[in-house]
């Protein structure tokens, strides 16, 4: 069954070679580069690459997906971010808690918008802490939860309760979750935790569109309007009978938009999602006969994260990416010096990744078992 799923995901034209572990690999299986390729070949008979009805498509399922009324393309997942907060506080500036190990996208995200970020300490899972939270929410407009690696914290649900008691936004940062469910409320998706929520579509993710792409999702009428809007320079398009010719620049914007081409390897991407995390679910219950894991039960295995010690034997395997090595109050940009936020600094100097794609084979994963070693 294993193999028969991993032939499914990996047929491509070029052959798996189990001796020889990347750090990480991109695939796009075979039968959807030819369906893609046919539908470009639309794109330059009809000239439509942007404002099309692939990018209208793409936002409609994959909002579906993930259990949100509205999808909203944009050009990345910090884009969909920075958009949301504006759509939300408008002119008002106000403070955001984020936790202490995340990418710089996510505070760039928050500060491109005209906030301030208050970092929070993490939990041994790598994700927010509560108490760390409430050591601080007296003090900040709103919360941006992340779903470090794949997960979602359990305590994730707390949050948002703190959040809803004391009235501010939770802002749920999904770039590495699509697919992901809360460990304990399984009918709880990524995307589904905050208010409102982005994911990234970048290479590297579980799903992607080929390139640079993000989405955000609401379920609110003003945030889709400001959304749209602002993402092609605060226009406001003619509605239905109206002359399309007509249109009128209502807002402040910029141009965050996504094109037809990324939409349409992104439609292919999501429909091939759930076999992506099966794939990835086994191979992770092959790793985890040897190596402890920070993940949960509702994880899609962006990441494969262990605080293990270990030793690789073999030159030909190469270990995936730390999340993040360097948590934000020690990078140059946002320095605030060393010891301030202890846990995320533990997590990040310690962790380390084990190789998993969507197309990697049982042969594979049981190579990189033969061959680390845990000290």
């Amino acid at each position: 069954m294993e193999k028969a799923l991993a032939d499914k995901v990996a047929s491509c034209s070029e052959a798996v070679n189990p001796k020889r572990i990347p750090s990480q690999r991109i695939r796009i299986p075979m039968a959807d580069r030819k369906k893609i390729h046919r539908e470009i070949e639309n794109l330059f008979n009809t000239g439509m690459f942007a404002y099309g009805h692939n990018v209208k498509l793409f936002e409609q399922k994959f909002a579906k997906f993930c259990g949100r009324k509205y999808g909203i393309a944009m050009g990345s997942c910090t884009q969909a971010l920075e958009v949301a907060f504006r759509a939300i506080f408008g002119d008002r500036r106000i403070k955001v808690a984020l936790p202490a190990n995340t990418y710089m996208a996510s505070a760039n995200a928050i500060i491109n918008a005209g906030h301030t970020v208050q970092l929070v300490d993490v939990d041994d899972d790598m994700m927010m802490s509560l108490d760390g939270l409430k050591n601080v929410i007296d003090g900040v407009g709103a919360v941006m939860l992340v779903h470090i690696g794949g997960n979602i914290a359990a305590r994730s649900m707390e949050i948002r309760q703190l959040c809803d008691a004391r009235g501010i936004p939770l802002i749920e940062d999904a770039a590495h979750a699509h697919g992901s469910t809360h460990p304990i409320r399984s009918n709880i998706k990524a995307g589904m935790v905050g208010h409102v929520s982005a994911f990234s579509f970048y290479p590297t993710k579980i799903m992607t569109v080929g390139g640079e792409g993000g989405m955000l999702l609401c379920d609110e009428d003003f945030i889709k309007k400001f959304a749209r809007a602002y993402r092609h320079h605060g226009r406001l398009n003619p509605k239905k009978g109206e002359d399309p010719q007509i249109y009128a620049h209502v807002q402040a914007g910029s141009n965050y938009c996504m094109d037809e081409i990324r939409a349409i390897i992104g439609m292919a991407q999501l429909k091939r999602l759930p076999e992506f995390i099966k794939n990835r679910c086994h191979i992770a219950s092959i790793y985890h006969s040897k190596f402890q894991s920070t993940d949960n039960s509702g994880s899609n295995y962006y990441k494969f994260i262990t605080m293990d010690k270990i030793k690789v034997k073999s030159p030909d395997i190469t270990l995936s990416g730390p999340v993040y090595r360097v948590p934000l109050h020690l990078h140059p940009y946002m320095f605030e010096g060393p010891g301030k936020y202890p846990k995320a600094e533990e997590v990040c100097f310690k962790h380390n990744c084990l190789p998993v794609y969507n197309d990697m084979t049982a042969e594979e994963a049981r190579f990189v078992m033969d061959n680390i070693e845990v000290l």
